[in-house]
C-alpha cells in the first residue's frame, strides 16, 4: 500500500519470478521463497532490523530477496567465466549471475506493465530503489562475502546501535540492506538441522551437476564441488562452509539483532553434527 502496488500487479510479478526460476536442485523458487521468509523474520519477528530501516529500505530488502537468483542456470560464476559464456562476456566476468538476475527482472517489468511493481514509484524514490536493489543483489555474490562482513563488523562494534543514528546515515542503512539479503541467502545453514539437511542435499546435487557439465565440456573440475556423492566429502564440505562463511555471518547478525541469536546457535549445532558425521565416516 505504501508504494501503491496493485494487488494484481504484485501477484503477476511473483508468478513471473516463479516462472523464471529454473527447476534446479537448489537455486529454484523454493530457495527464493526461503530467502524472502528469512529476510522478513530478520526485519520483524527476530527483534527486527526494521527499526533501523525506512519503509523504502524494507521494500528493497524483500524485493531483492525475491529476485536475487532469477534465471539462475544451476552453476556458479566461475563456470560462466571459464566456459567463456555469453553472460560472462556481457558482464565482463564480474558478478555474472547476479547482474543477469537483476537485468532480467528489470527487463521483465519494463516490457510488461502488468508486472511492473515500480509503476507508481517515481523520481528520486525509484532511482534509490533500483540502485539499492542492484547493490543488494550484487552482494549475494559469495566473492564479496568477506568484504561485506568486514564492513558490517565495524558497524556491529558500535552496538548498542542507535537507531536514529542509522536512519540518518544512508551508508549504514545500505550496508544493513546488503547484509540482511546476503545472510538470508545462506540462511539454510542456520535452520534447525532437520530443516537444514534437505538444503545440503540439494546444493550437493547441484554441485554434482556442475561437475558433470565441466567434465562434459573438458573444463577444469571445481575441486570443492567434486565428490559430493560421497557422504564424507559432503559432510566435510558442510563443516568447511559453515565454519568459514556462515558462523561468522550469524555471529555478527546476533550482535546487531539479538533476537536472531537462536540462528547462530542452530548454526553451531549444525556444524557440530556435520563434524560428528565426518568423524564417524572417517573411522
Amino acid at each position: 500500500e505504501k508504494f501503491d502496488i496493485p494487488d494484481t500487479t504484485l501477484r503477476n510479478f511473483i508468478v513471473a519470478v516463479q516462472e523464471h526460476m529454473p527447476d534446479n536442485p537448489y537455486h529454484n523458487f523454493y530457495h527464493a521463497a526461503s530467502v524472502v521468509h528469512f529476510s522478513f523474520l530478520t526485519l520483524s519477528v527476530c527483534d527486527g532490523a526494521d527499526r533501523y530501516l525506512t519503509d523504502r529500505d524494507v521494500f528493497i530488502v524483500l524485493f531483492s530477496a525475491l529476485i536475487h537468483d532469477v534465471n539462475h542456470p544451476g552453476n556458479n560464476n566461475a563456470f560462466e567465466v571459464k566456459s567463456q559464456s555469453q553472460l560472462a562476456l556481457r558482464y565482463n566476468n564480474v558478478s555474472v549471475l547476479e547482474n543477469y538476475s537483476i537485468d532480467s527482472v528489470f527487463e521483465l517489468m519494463n516490457e510488461d506493465m502488468e508486472l511492473n511493481v515500480f509503476q507508481n514509484i517515481g523520481g528520486d524514490d525509484l532511482e534509490y530503489i533500483k540502485n539499492s536493489v542492484r547493490d543488494a543483489v550484487l552482494f549475494t555474490d559469495m566473492s564479496k562475502h568477506f568484504e561485506l562482513l568486514n564492513k558490517v563488523g565495524h558497524l556491529a562494534d558500535k552496538v548498542p546501535v542507535n537507531s536514529t543514528m542509522i536512519e540518518e546515515d544512508e551508508t549504514a542503512r545500505q550496508l544493513l540492506i546488503q547484509f540482511i539479503v546476503h545472510a538470508s541467502d545462506i540462511s539454510n545453514t542456520g535452520l534447525p538441522f532437520e530443516l537444514s539437511l534437505p538444503w545440503s542435499h540439494r546444493i550437493s546435487d547441484e554441485f554434482l551437476q556442475q561437475v558433470n557439465k565441466e567434465r562434459g565440456r573438458g573444463l577444469e573440475v571445481t575441486a570443492m564441488m567434486d565428490g559430493m556423492d560421497n557422504e564424507f566429502t559432503k559432510a566435510t564440505a558442510q563443516v568447511g562452509f559453515i565454519r568459514t562463511f556462515a558462523l561468522p555471518c550469524f555471529e555478527i547478525m546476533a550482535i546487531l539483532f539479538p533476537g536472531t541469536s537462536s540462528i547462530f546457535k542452530d548454526c553451531e549445532n549444525n556444524v557440530n553434527i556435520w563434524q560428528g558425521i565426518a568423524n564417524n565416516l572417517s573411522i
